[in-house]
């Protein structure tokens, strides 16, 4: 009996010992991770627009 209480108790406890360890990928935890993945996603949503807006503007300055 004893044995089936500590291995309820032993996973009940491991979620949170999971999310905790789990979430440290390189030194960095979840929300640095987000953040950085946020910057990468913005810079190369930039990269994506900035041609096409060039070609928008030349167009625009021609007349087309």
């Amino acid at each position: 009996m004893q044995d089936l209480h500590i291995s309820s108790e032993i996973g009940k406890a491991m979620p949170p010992v999971a999310v905790t360890t789990g979430t440290l990928i390189m030194g960095l935890d979840l929300n640095q991770w987000v953040g950085i993945l946020t910057i990468i996603y913005v810079v190369l949503q930039i990269g994506l627009l900035i041609p096409r807006y060039i070609d928008r503007v030349q167009a625009w300055w021609r007349g087309e």
